[in-house]
Formats: C-alpha cells, sequence, structure tokens
C-alpha cells in the first residue's frame, strides 16, 4: 500500500515508523497490499475487500481527544473526519470515524494499541469495524485492521485501513 509522503519526514521514514509501529503493537500480520489493487470482489458478491489510506490534519481537540480531517483515498473516495484518543501510559488508541462520500456517509470505529516513537511521532493499531451508513451505504458493514501514525508536533495523522466491506 502506498503511503502519502509528507514533510519533514520522508515516505521511507514514514513506512518505517508505520511498520515499528505496528510491530511494536503487535498487529499488523501479512504483506502490504499495493495501491493500485484497490477493490477484489470475494467470492461472495456483495462483500469486497476495502484498501485505503489518508493524510490527515488537526481541526480540534478536547480532553484526550484529536479531531482530524483529511481526504480519504483508496478503495473509498471522499472526505473522513477521525475523532482519535490515544493515551500512550495506557498504550491504547480508540477512534470513532466518518468516511464522508459521494452519495452518503460511512460511520465506523477501532481500537488498538499505541506506542511512542521519536521526534513528537506515536502509532497505533488494531482492529477497525464498519457500524453503518446513510444514503446508499445504509447496509455498510465490515472489520479489519487500521494502522497509523500522529505527529503530536504538526498535527499530521497517516492512517491506512485494510479490511472486508458490504454495502459499499
Amino acid at each position: 500500500m502506498s503511503v502519502i509522503a509528507i514533510s519533514p519526514i520522508s515516505g521511507t521514514r514514514l513506512a518505517t515508523l508505520l511498520a515499528a509501529g505496528m510491530w511494536l503493537t503487535g498487529v499488523g500480520v501479512g504483506p502490504v497490499e499495493d495501491a493500485s489493487a484497490r477493490v477484489s470482489t470475494a467470492s461472495t458478491a456483495s462483500t469486497m475487500a476495502v484498501s485505503d489510506h489518508a493524510r490527515l490534519h488537526g481541526v480540534g481537540a478536547y480532553g484526550n481527544t484529536l479531531i482530524e480531517e483529511g481526504r480519504v483515498e483508496g478503495t473509498l473516495q471522499g472526505r473522513v473526519k477521525v475523532r482519535l484518543n490515544i493515551e500512550v501510559e495506557n498504550r491504547t488508541a480508540t477512534s470513532r470515524f466518518t468516511f464522508y462520500l459521494r452519495g452518503g456517509n460511512v460511520v465506523g470505529h477501532a481500537s488498538g494499541r499505541a506506542t511512542t516513537g521519536e521526534e513528537g511521532w506515536e502509532s497505533f493499531g488494531g482492529e477497525m469495524w464498519l457500524d453503518h451508513g446513510t444514503g446508499r451505504y445504509a447496509h455498510a458493514s465490515g472489520s479489519g485492521r487500521m494502522y497509523g501514525a500522529l505527529n503530536r508536533n504538526s498535527d499530521v495523522l497517516i492512517v491506512q485501513v485494510m479490511g472486508r466491506a458490504r454495502g459499499l
């Protein structure tokens, strides 16, 4: 899967941070997919593979919760808003997110483990669930893995999602 490079950290260094975070948190087994393999139909006609990534920026915060927004690319095309809570002391990360897509929205949540990196970076990884949707995505559901890295100095959040979904 491709990762969008950001400044001042290189794409290679970010990929290394994400991989290290996945290894440290005990998640992320198996090969990383190429972004060109965006959608593949499963044996069940209504189930599809989902592979998305986003580079988000901070738009607000309250308590330990950060609110991040940005463009999502991959299987889903549109915008995403994430409410992220990372508690490195407890090694936990939880989030609620909404994908804003043409024709409706998809809402979900994730939880997993978090680790502290260097130069203000924190990484997290864990399980992700698509809870419901609106409009043409009213019957959306699914699950998978969510991985990411947050730079506390710049409020930049990079997220990768891989899994299986219905109703998309």
